[in-house]
């Protein structure tokens, strides 16, 4: 359901526990509510100052540490101006080590709580520096971030009730194919294709009718606010 539309409209949402918000921007930049917290994944330099600090994240994270993913100083400014705490792979943490004063470290396979939610990472397949997708628990319910990666082994034991997935263009390792195979591992009954194209986001819906009976595909309109 589409309610509003950016961050303020998703500050303005009101979630009971196991419901879900989000706004996507582009590539995999996305901010999402629960019921207990405010998360941006990827901002790179999609995101305002003026914006966040009608929505403050609890949680700034980032999967690695490409342009389109983490512009470092505009995530200091991001997180200066919401107080979050930043978590985020090897290859951002060093460029973003004596800038951010609340920084955690996260490795694939590793797991930590944060401000309540648990958030785990998973290897990602892409040409950076041990880059991650991310699982957090958070509100009730389990979401996924799939970055730009392909499928990776890292994804069989991984169960979320959402999942956002990237479906293909510009990413090199990220395809519809894959997003449709990180749908059904994961057992989602959401699934949100991004960092693709429109062709592809429609391709990866068509086929999802067909091959993941029972899951609700969302087709984001950025800036948009979805309520889940």
């Amino acid at each position: 359901m589409r309610v509003g539309e950016g961050l303020g409209g998703l500050a303005r949402l009101r979630l009971s526990r196991g419901e879900l918000g989000f706004v996507y921007f582009e590539f995999s930049a996305l901010a999402v509510s629960t019921a207990e917290h405010r998360l941006l994944f990827d901002p790179a330099e999609l995101v305002r100052r003026e914006e966040v600090s009608a929505w403050k994240p609890h949680l700034l994270l980032i999967t690695h540490e490409h342009f389109d993913h983490l512009e470092a100083s505009r995530l200091v400014e991001l997180q200066r101006t919401s107080g979050g705490t930043v978590v985020c792979n090897p290859g951002s943490y060093s460029m973003l080590k004596g800038k951010v004063g609340k920084l955690v470290q996260l490795k694939a396979g590793g797991s930590v709580e944060v401000e309540g939610a648990r958030i785990t990472g998973i290897g990602a397949e892409h040409p950076a520096k041990e880059p991650l997708m991310f699982l957090v628990e958070s509100g009730g319910l389990t979401l996924f971030h799939g970055s730009d990666s392909s499928f990776t082994a890292g994804l069989e034991k991984c169960r979320a009730e959402v999942a956002f997935v990237p479906a293909g263009a510009p990413s090199p390792t990220a395809s519809v194919e894959d997003a449709l195979r990180m749908s059904r591992t994961l057992g989602c009954r959401v699934a949100v294709p991004f960092h693709c194209s429109p062709d592809e986001a429609e391709e990866f819906g068509r086929k999802a009718e067909r091959e993941l009976p029972g899951v609700r595909v969302v087709i984001p309109e950025p800036g948009k606010v979805y309520k889940i």
